[in-house]
């Protein structure tokens, strides 16, 4: 037998082809490795690893390695998802491959797919079409509704009421909305805008605070004209308006004084720790009618300094001590204007 392998393959031949094998299954392996992980970007684990991780973490580290275009697909088929987490990976795909090893080489843009266990989107419940409370006989009635609906207000009354001139109507509407003065303007431009397209009808807007009370107490009359000029004829204290609010941020919430008068007061007492307030008022000059009276009184008075719309005349009775000590009762006058948000001294005495 040996006599006849030595006859097929000479001596020593048989050693080299060994080897010549051996080289080329390391080359094979070695073109391989080098296809396998040749690419701009490679996988920082393998497909099998991300399998049951979660898909957002699975991105986080993708995109750490520089893929960025990344898929998700979602396959909403849990119920409870105790043994399969939300957001668990089922299958991850680079470039079609969803069997890649790590360290394996892509392209620079190649798609990245994850398929990943999620719960079924709730389905909208149809929001039932709102209806008015009130019966609308005419389309301007229809979009005051309308507009009192989209300023999140009620519509609690309307009415229109045609004069003995067929082409004159009125409207007398009651509205209740959030007692804000931005949202009382935005209403009364918008019907504004309305009745001055229609050009015919005129309107009085009633408006009081929206809440559980079945009967509101009004907080502002709103008069607006068939060219669309609005006016707010009354308002309220407790109208949420820019000027009310200033009026109430005058005084004190525990004693009622006014903090400007008052150190005014203090500024020209013998003592000013003696100082205590008894009791403050105000006048509050809301028009020329307040006005004219305010500022004949202060002239008849034989003061020099006068009121304006939108001031306050504050008088304030406090007690101090005098320059011999004894404790006087005393008057302090002042003027608060919301022109400049400043006071002004007139008396004391």
């Amino acid at each position: 037998m040996k006599e006849q392998l030595a006859r097929v393959m000479p001596k020593g031949k048989a050693k080299y082809i060994i080897i010549a094998c051996v080289i080329l299954l390391v080359c094979v392996s070695l073109v391989m490795h080098f296809v396998e992980t040749s690419g701009a970007l490679h996988a920082p684990a393998s497909a099998i690893h991300y399998c049951g991780e979660n898909y957002q973490d699975v991105i986080k580290e993708l995109k750490a390695a520089g893929f960025t275009n990344i898929k998700t697909q979602a396959i909403d088929d849990l119920v409870i998802g105790f043994l399969t987490k939300d957001g668990e990976v089922e299958e991850i795909s680079i470039g079609g491959d969803s069997s890649f090893s790590e360290g394996k080489g892509f392209d620079e843009n190649v798609e990245v797919v994850i398929k990943y266990h999620t719960f079924p989107a709730a389905k909208e419940t149809p929001k039932p079409e709102e209806t008015p409370g009130v019966q609308l006989s005419t389309e301007l009635e229809k979009q005051i509704w309308e507009i009192v609906k989209n300023n999140d207000g009620e519509l609690a009354s309307i009415k229109t009421v045609v004069s003995e001139k067929a082409d004159e109507k009125a409207i007398a509407a009651a509205v209740r909305c959030k007692n804000d003065e931005k949202v009382v303007k935005a209403i009364a431009n918008a019907i504004s805008a309305a009745l001055k397209k229609d050009g015919k009808t005129s309107a009085i807007v009633t408006i009081a605070e929206k809440s559980k009370k079945e009967d509101p107490p009004a907080l502002a009359t709103v008069t607006i004209t068939s060219d669309g000029e609005y006016e707010i004829i009354s308002m309220s204290q407790d109208y949420n308006s820019a000027r009310n609010l200033w009026i109430r941020g005058q005084f004190s919430p525990w004693d009622g004084s006014h903090d400007g008068l008052k150190k005014m007061i203090k500024a020209n007492l013998n003592d000013e720790g003696s100082f205590k307030h008894i009791e403050t008022t105000y006048i509050d000059v809301s028009d020329e009618d307040a006005k004219e009276r305010v500022n004949s009184m202060l002239k008849k008075a034989g003061y020099s300094k006068r009121v304006e719309v939108g001031d306050l005349l504050i008088t304030t009775k406090f007690s101090a001590k005098n320059a011999f000590g004894g404790r006087v009762k005393n008057t302090a006058i002042g003027i608060a204007s919301y022109k400049d948000n400043s006071i002004k001294l007139v008396n004391i005495g």
